[in-house]
């Protein structure tokens, strides 16, 4: 519970970022996403914001890494989420979700009987 309050906390900065980018003779955000993120976080923020904000359009591109930081540094989005890897400088990151890696394999993978198992083990995988 101590977790989801914190996410929803966190939720909350990153969606008072949002409306503080919003410019005013457009009315409208750009929010940038990473592919594996986009899914997960976006939809919850931007119906959340929406609510609060009608007036407002929320716009998502989704892109890569490389991608979402050049979108930041000029000014093509307002906002992004991503992970906090290889960010470089002139980006302000806050962390809104702490969340562990999670493999999926097939019942009949050779690592599916263990409980936990290092990146490592995952390296040769295609």
């Amino acid at each position: 519970m101590a977790v989801a309050r914190a996410t929803l906390s966190r939720a909350s900065e990153f969606e008072a970022r949002m409306s503080a980018a919003v410019s005013d003779d457009s009315g409208r955000v750009m929010v940038g996403s990473l592919v594996t993120v986009a899914p997960i976080v976006i939809p919850s923020l931007v119906r959340r914001f929406r609510k609060r904000h009608p007036e407002i359009a929320v716009e998502n591109r989704i892109g890569t890494q490389d991608e979402l930081l050049e979108w930041l540094r000029s000014g093509a989005v307002h906002a992004a989420t991503t992970y906090d890897i290889e960010l470089g400088q002139g980006v302000d990151f806050e962390r809104i979700l702490d969340e562990e890696a999670h493999a999926v394999v097939s019942s009949s993978h050779r690592l599916a009987e263990e409980a936990e198992i290092v990146l490592e083990a995952l390296a040769g995988e295609p």
